[in-house]
């Protein structure tokens, strides 16, 4: 096997990733099988991953890094899985490659709808690829179109949702994440949506807490969920342990919800 950028990405996931032995050995039996179809065949592979179709390009992709590992955020895609209803309406800003907002089509059903906005021209084909595989309707590929050398910015939220409310919005765009949120003042303001899912920038504390600050004057508090107990636990949104801000409007609501039974996802 040829040892280059990609394995090296492996291995540092590898010794990072939390997870049991078990997960990592299979991690390791499913990169040895791409990488030496990717030198075989010379083509993307295709495969399941919960419950869904995945092409894996040629280049190394979060969607890659999904089916190596598992869940990526395995705390978070639990609380989705918990959280979001059939027939409901979520957002993914800075959705990549869409590995998060294809989870959140197969939650939210036929009947739901799940918002994906992305610049990048490579990470929106992967994404309409995905999509396509899995006859997903219920996503909605949303480009945002650079004009020139500048980016262009992210539509406000408050725009793309008009009368409807989110119950759920994630922000993955990196950096740009209180320009978002200031698009999404309309929303907040009328009550939604009821939780947030916030990558924070490493190493930049003032920055996330200028973020804390404008979700906490709209009323939302900091949590994190625990798989084990099914539980939201109150947490400090300083804590350096964790690259995302989970932010809920009403934690006795959501946790009404997290604790219903919920049917079997198709």
């Amino acid at each position: 096997m040829r040892f280059g950028g990609d394995t090296l990405a492996f291995l540092r996931d590898f010794a990072r990733v939390d997870a049991p032995w078990t997960v990592r050995t299979r991690a390791a039996g499913r990169f040895a099988a791409h990488h030496l179809h990717r030198l075989v065949r010379k083509r993307p592979l295709i495969v399941r991953w919960e419950g869904l179709w995945l092409e894996l390009p040629m280049q190394r992709t979060p969607a890659a890094r999904a089916y190596y590992f598992g869940r990526p955020d395995r705390w978070e895609y639990a609380f989705e899985e918990r959280f979001l209803r059939r027939g409901g309406l979520a957002i993914d800003a800075g959705a990549g490659d869409g590995v998060q907002a294809l989870f959140l089509a197969r939650v939210l059903g036929a009947s739901g709808e799940v918002i994906a906005l992305e610049r990048d021209e490579a990470a929106l084909a992967a994404m309409a690829t995905n999509a396509a595989l899995n006859d997903l309707g219920q996503l909605t590929v949303m480009p945002v179109h650079t004009e020139g050398d500048a980016p262009a910015a992210y539509p406000a939220l408050d725009a793309v949702c008009g009368e409807r409310d989110p119950d759920f919005i994630v922000i993955e765009a990196v950096g740009e994440e209180a320009a978002i949120l200031a698009g999404a003042d309309a929303l907040m303001a009328r009550g939604t949506p009821l939780a947030w899912l916030i990558e924070v920038p490493r190493g930049r504390p003032a920055e996330t807490g200028y973020l804390a600050a404008l979700l906490e004057r709209r009323g939302y508090r900091f949590c994190v969920y625990d798989v084990r107990t099914n539980t939201l636990r109150r947490r400090d949104w300083r804590n350096p342990r964790s690259r995302r801000l989970l932010a809920v409007r009403d934690v006795e609501e959501v946790t009404s919800r997290i604790r219903e039974e919920r049917p079997e996802l198709d």
